[in-house]
C-alpha cells in the first residue's frame, strides 16, 4: 500500500514538471486545437448535381459550400441532379440514398453527395455480337416478320414522391427595453434570413405600445416556396413606463 502511494506521488510530480527529490523543471506548453466556429457545415462540392440547404448552394449551380450557424440546429439538405445524372447516395456525416437528409448540426459536420451518369458505359462492357457470315435462313427470318405478330400496348403507374422542403433559420436578437411612447422601428423589428423573402411583423412598425411586457412576432415567407417553408418567430419586448415629476 505504501509503495503504491509513493508511485502515485512520483507520477504527480512528473506530471507537474518536478522530478522526484529534485527541483521544478520547465514544462512544455500544451496547445489544444479548438474550432472557432463549432457549428459549421461543410459540403464537398459534387460533380453532376447540386446540394442545397440554409446558406448552402454547392455544386453545378453554385460554390457556397460552407455555412456557420450561431448554435445547434437541425438542417435539411436537398440534392438536385443535373440532366443526365442520378443521385447515388450521401457520404460523410450524411447517410442514405434519399434525396433529402435532416442533419443535426451539434458540431462541425461534413457531407458529400455522389451523382452517377445515367446511361454511362459500365467498366465491364459485354463483347459485341459478331454478325455471322452465313445469311440467316429464310424460315427463321420469316419468324421475325411483323405480319406474324399483333401489336401489344401495356400501361403502368408511376409514383412521384414530393421533395421535403427546407425550413429557413431566422436570426432575430431579443430587443432591448424601450420607454413608453417610443414607436416600434427597425431597431426592434430586425429579423434576418439567408434567403430572399418578405417579413410581416405583428404589431407593425410605428406602433406605440403601453407599458408592460409584449410579444412581437414575425412571419417570413420565402421567395421560393417550392423549396422552402414559411416560418414564424417570436420575441418579448419590455416597455418601461415614463416617470412623472412631482413638484
Amino acid at each position: 500500500m505504501l509503495r503504491s502511494a509513493c508511485t502515485g506521488l512520483a507520477f504527480l510530480l512528473l506530471f507537474a514538471g518536478v522530478a522526484p527529490g529534485g527541483s521544478p523543471t520547465t514544462a512544455s506548453p500544451v496547445s489544444a486545437s479548438v474550432p472557432s466556429d463549432p457549428y459549421v457545415l461543410t459540403v464537398v462540392r459534387p460533380t453532376g448535381g447540386t446540394v442545397r440547404s440554409a446558406g448552402i448552394d454547392c455544386g453545378t449551380t453554385g460554390a457556397a459550400c460552407q455555412v456557420t450557424m450561431p448554435g445547434p440546429v437541425v438542417m435539411g439538405l436537398l440534392v438536385t441532379p443535373d440532366p443526365g445524372f442520378a443521385f447515388a447516395g450521401w457520404t460523410g456525416d450524411c447517410t442514405g440514398t434519399a434525396a433529402s437528409f435532416a442533419l443535426a448540426l451539434s458540431g462541425p459536420r461534413t457531407c458529400g453527395a455522389v451523382f452517377t451518369q445515367v446511361g454511362s458505359r459500365p467498366s465491364t462492357w459485354p463483347s459485341p455480337v459478331t454478325t455471322p457470315s452465313t445469311p440467316m435462313p429464310v424460315a427463321r427470318a420469316a419468324a421475325l416478320d411483323a405480319t406474324q405478330y399483333n401489336a401489344v400496348m401495356t400501361s403502368g403507374s408511376l409514383a412521384v414522391n414530393s421533395t421535403a422542403k427546407i425550413t429557413p433559420y431566422l436570426s432575430w436578437p431579443t430587443p432591448a427595453p424601450i420607454t413608453q411612447g417610443t414607436p416600434l422601428s427597425a431597431t426592434q423589428l430586425n429579423a434576418a434570413a439567408k434567403f430572399a423573402g418578405t417579413f410581416v411583423y405583428t404589431p407593425p412598425t410605428g406602433t406605440v405600445l403601453p407599458a408592460g411586457t409584449h410579444t412581437l412576432s414575425v412571419k417570413f415567407t420565402p421567395a421560393d416556396t417550392t423549396l422552402y417553408n414559411t416560418v414564424a418567430a417570436y420575441r418579448s419586448l419590455v416597455v418601461n413606463a415614463t416617470t412623472k415629476i412631482t413638484q
